[in-house]
């Protein structure tokens, strides 16, 4: 190998090391969030269009996956024998995305 090949390799090879790095530390960032240990906050609102799946839902879209209405919504939260998770702290109100689908697996079973 000449010089300037051999340099190459290594700015390779140091460049595969920190995606790896990079891969290994958002797979246990994720694992966190779905585990409601941590939380996840956007400095901006995320579009609507985008294909990532947020991990914190809106009122209207925790509605929309548990597909019943606002009072329903609304009775599920105020019974403690539902049992529903709570919001993530701060407004708007946010839910996490695991935790209700979680809560939800749990009704059907």
């Amino acid at each position: 190998m000449t010089a300037p090949t051999a340099s190459l390799a290594a700015v390779l090879a140091d460049l595969a090391s920190i995606g790896q790095k990079l891969v290994e530390t958002s797979q246990k960032a994720v694992a966190l969030l779905e585990a409601g240990e941590a939380e996840c906050r956007p400095s901006r609102e995320m579009p609507t269009n985008s294909p990532i799946p947020t991990l914190l839902l809106t009122r209207e879209e925790t509605i929309a996956l548990l597909r019943v209405g606002e009072r329903t919504f609304g009775r599920l939260r105020a019974d403690p024998r539902a049992k529903f998770p709570a919001p993530v702290r701060g407004r708007p109100l946010r839910w996490r995305r695991g935790e209700v689908e979680r809560w939800l697996e749990g009704r059907r079973r």
